[in-house]
């Protein structure tokens, strides 16, 4: 499940260029491993949901998360963090792309993956919209805290 692409130049021989990107393929496959971190539409984050049916809303990766890193790398592999506008507005369709996943490994560029709604959720009803304007008279009468 995993391509390496290399490319050999400046060697005098094809025999020599042959024997060098054996040896650097071979590397490449024995010092590195490939991880699976999530699967696409594994449940990872919950997100609060506005004036919805729910109160809140699981996201998933769209597609696998996978990454390549050198074999006994110590720590974590990645740093991951989830971007979304939060409370997500109700309504929802599932599989609609609510935000992104980053993904950063040391030394190497950002990965976005796009994070999607796993369910579907409607509007709320009346008692979902008296409880958000409550909300929002109480946070405007009492100090944070």
């Amino acid at each position: 499940g995993r391509r390496v692409v290399l490319v050999v130049t400046g060697l005098e021989s094809a025999a020599q260029r042959k024997q060098e990107a054996e040896r650097l393929i071979n590397w490449a496959f024995r010092a590195f491993e490939t991880r699976t971190l999530y699967r696409a539409g594994e449940p990872l984050i919950e997100a609060p949901v506005w004036i919805g049916a729910e109160a809140t809303l699981a996201l998933a990766p769209e597609r696998d998360v996978v990454v390549t890193l050198p074999i006994g790398r110590s720590g974590a592999p990645a740093q991951l963090s989830a971007h979304y506008t939060s409370p997500v507005v109700a309504p929802i369709a599932a599989g609609a792309r609510i935000g992104y996943l980053s993904l950063t490994v040391e030394d190497m560029a950002e990965v976005r993956v796009p994070l999607v709604a796993t369910e579907a959720i409607g509007q709320g009803g009346f008692v979902s919209r008296l409880k958000a304007a409550a909300e929002i008279m109480l946070a405007r009468v009492l100090p944070e805290g």
